[in-house]
């Protein structure tokens, strides 16, 4: 059949499997885990609340850490007391803390820039497939998919009511 629409300009998210780099699979599989969250919501916050928490307890352990060998390495290498030590390396995390939210604060409007142009792009590639895809099927399979759509959306409204 010829094609109708014209093609979109970018291919984003449907590589050939053969030739999947680590990062379009890492792309991927954010997108895939994008999805889920939207078909199912109700799962992705015990999921995500279990990440956040052992991600904030790893990154605590990592401050911690550094912290004490910063505090030791200026009470035993400078003389310095451990009150004074103390003040100094947090002081010194929070100076970088600060600095590191500005940078991001900075790079924040072109990131959401380009994830608004990424998006836009895949949703007019999914529209196009759904197009080309809708325009390919024979009057019988089209009446078959919305059949077997509309069965499913009742049998989906039945046991919710029951």
């Amino acid at each position: 059949m010829k094609r109708m629409l014209p093609k979109p300009s970018a291919k984003l998210f449907l590589p050939n499997p053969a030739n999947i780099s680590a990062k379009r699979a890492k792309k991927l599989f954010l997108l895939s885990l994008f999805a889920t969250w939207i078909i199912m919501p109700e799962l992705l916050w015990h999921k995500l609340s279990f990440v956040f928490h052992h991600i904030g307890i790893l990154l605590h352990l990592l401050y911690e850490t550094i912290s004490f060998l910063l505090e030791e390495s200026l009470m035993h290498g400078l003389g310095m007391q451990k009150y004074y030590a103390q003040m100094l390396v947090f002081y010194l995390f929070l100076t970088l803390a600060c600095l590191v939210l500005y940078w991001l604060w900075k790079r924040l409007p072109r990131l959401l820039q380009s994830i608004k142009i990424r998006l836009i792009l895949f949703g007019s590639h999914i529209k196009y497939q759904a197009i080309e895809t809708w325009q390919s099927l024979t009057a019988w399979q089209k009446i078959k998919l919305l059949l077997f759509q509309f069965a499913g959306m009742a049998g989906g409204l039945m046991l919710l009511i029951s």
